[in-house]
């Protein structure tokens, strides 16, 4: 909406411009302003869509909001006080549009943790963080444990072969 805006208020630069510097030549023989005006305008155009490409390119770059890193931050601290949460890993938060900010996290439980409580509670956390979008994966203590050992074997296993 803000490009359309903008597009709208840049044709309506440009009429008025053409409006006034034609009133200029034709009254006052003021040949300059025809080129003044247009030099103008461009400079307003310009000016007014420079943050429309900074959000764009932060959009586009999947870039962490600014306005929302302080409240993941705070979000991601109340996780860790949650019972049965060991920690978290992968913790993404990106813009995916001027309204819609995501995230996505990996949580780590014991053995005896509930994953459904803790995921309605991550998801409540995300929530009144204002992000609206949100992935929640919880593993159990036993398999980051298996998967652990399975990365050692690897490891040993190219080591080998080196």
């Amino acid at each position: 909406m803000h490009g359309i805006y903008l597009h709208i208020m840049a044709d309506l630069l440009g009429s008025v411009g053409v409006i006034i510097s034609s009133l200029l030549v034709e009254h006052y023989l003021w040949y300059r302003a025809d080129p003044l005006c247009t030099l103008f305008i461009a400079i307003m155009i310009l000016y007014s869509v420079f943050p429309l490409l900074k959000s764009s390119a932060e959009t586009l770059l999947l870039r962490t909001p600014v306005k929302q890193e302080k409240s993941f931050r705070e979000a991601l601290h109340k996780i860790m006080q949650i019972k049965d949460v060991i920690s978290y890993r992968d913790q993404k938060l990106w813009k995916f549009s001027s309204k819609v900010s995501c995230a996505s996290i990996v949580v780590q439980l014991t053995a005896e943790g509930n994953e459904q409580s803790v995921i309605n509670l991550v998801t409540q956390y995300f929530k009144e963080a204002n992000i609206t979008d949100i992935t929640v994966q919880c593993e159990k203590e036993a398999f980051v444990e298996y998967l652990e050992g399975r990365v050692q074997k690897w490891r040993c296993c190219i080591g080998e072969m080196y």
